[in-house]
């Protein structure tokens, strides 16, 4: 699993940066996993009421049940929602024909969202490419 460290999503306007109807679309596959830990989901198309700071206290305190599919998810969302990971997604959509919502002004988060539900591949592929060509730096101890 990868390392789980999201700092963009550990604050209610992290999270809000993110279309409501596709928050709910990357959460609730694991709606009972949100249950059990005292968050409840609206159900696809009603987003009245998301429990912004439940979620985020849900993301803050992952622990053994935290589904595996879901730390996947955030993880790679959270490593390309910049702006040069949203510049590098939306050609790779407009190349690959795939549709995303119409909002004119999207956030780097809420594009990463929308390509991991489209199409979760090609938002792994385009993370690992941007790591082979600007590799991290390491901090020695």
């Amino acid at each position: 699993m990868a390392t789980y460290n999201l700092r963009r999503f550990f604050h209610p306007d992290g999270l809000k940066a993110i279309a409501e109807e596709h928050l709910i679309a990357l959460l609730q596959p694991h709606a009972a996993f949100f249950n059990g830990r005292g968050v409840s989901l609206p159900p696809p198309g009603q987003a009245d009421g998301l429990d912004y700071e439940g979620i985020v206290q849900v993301f803050m305190t992952p622990d053994s049940d935290t589904p595996k599919e879901l730390a996947d998810a955030l993880y790679f969302i959270h490593e390309m929602a910049t702006p040069e990971g949203m510049d590098e997604l939306l050609h790779e959509v407009e190349r690959n024909g795939i549709h995303l919502d119409g909002n004119l002004d999207p956030t780097p988060a809420d594009v990463a969202v929308q390509v991991w539900l489209h199409d979760r591949d090609l938002l792994e592929r385009k993370h690992a490419e941007q790591y082979l060509t600007r590799p991290r730096s390491f901090e020695y101890f």
